[in-house]
C-alpha cells in the first residue's frame, strides 16, 4: 500500500546479549537484515532503521546492502526504547508517510505473511492502529497511522512514559489482529534466548 513506511528499532544497548542484537545470526543473514527484507516484502519502504552509534560503526560496511533503508541514529540509546520510536516516526514524519510498520531488532522469527496481514487490515481500517496478537497477547510489529504519530512523538519519554503507556492510550483507535504466528511474542535478548533459537533451527 502506497505511503506505508517502516521502522526498525535497533538502538538499543544489548546489555543483556553483551552483542549487538542486530548483527546476531539467523539462517544465512541476520537479525537487523532479516526483519529488513521482511518489511520490505510486505510493501513496507522506506525502512527507517534506528541505530546507535556503535552499531553504525560496525554496520559502516554493509549499509550499501539497505538499497531502502534510511539510517537514524540514536545518539542517546540510554533513554530507551520509546525515544528510539520517537526519531524513527519523526523521520518517517519528514518523508510524509501514511502509516509506519513498528518491528523490533530482537524479534527476527516474524513471518513475512503476518506483515502482509497486518498492512492488507490497515489498508481497510486506515485511521487505526493495526496490532498484532498471538493466544492473547499483544505483540510487535504493529501499524501506527500518521494521524497517531505524534501521540508516540510528544510523550514524556524522560519522565518515563513507554509506547505501551501511549498504545493503551489509543486503545479507541486500534485493532486487534489475531495471528498464528508466536513470533511476534518472541523476543531474543540473551545468550540463552540465542541457544533456544539455535535449537529451534536445529530441530525444523
Amino acid at each position: 500500500m502506497t505511503g506505508v513506511q517502516g521502522v526498525i528499532l535497533a538502538g538499543g544497548i544489548s546489555s543483556r546479549m553483551g552483542f549487538p542484537k542486530a548483527l546476531m545470526p539467523i539462517g544465512d543473514s541476520f537479525f537487523l537484515r532479516s526483519i529488513y527484507d521482511k518489511l520490505i516484502g510486505a510493501g513496507a519502504s522506506p525502512v527507517h532503521i534506528v541505530i546507535n552509534t556503535g552499531l553504525q560503526t560496525s554496520l559502516s560496511a554493509q549499509m550499501n546492502k539497505f538499497a531502502e533503508g534510511r539510517f537514524v541514529l540514536n545518539r542517546e540509546p540510554g533513554r530507551g526504547q520509546l525515544h528510539s520510536l520517537q526519531l524513527g516516526l519523526t523521520a518517517a514524519q519528514e518523508a510524509e508517510a501514511s502509516a509506519v510498520v513498528m518491528a523490533l531488532v530482537d524479534q527476527p522469527l516474524v513471518d513475512q505473511g503476518t506483515v502482509k496481514v497486518l498492512v492488507e487490515r490497515y489498508a481497510q481500517e486506515p485511521g487505526k492502529l493495526v496490532l498484532p496478537v498471538y493466544e492473547g497477547k499483544r505483540g510487535h510489529p504493529f501499524i501506527i497511522p500518521a494521524a497517531h504519530f505524534d501521540a508516540f512523538i510528544k510523550a514524556d519519554a524522560a519522565g518515563g512514559a513507554t509506547a505501551r503507556d501511549v498504545l493503551d492510550s489509543l486503545a479507541a483507535s486500534s485493532v486487534s489482529v489475531e495471528v498464528d504466528d508466536a513470533g511476534v511474542c518472541q523476543d531474543v535478548d540473551t545468550p540463552e534466548d540465542m541457544g533456544k533459537l539455535s535449537l529451534s533451527a536445529d530441530m525444523d
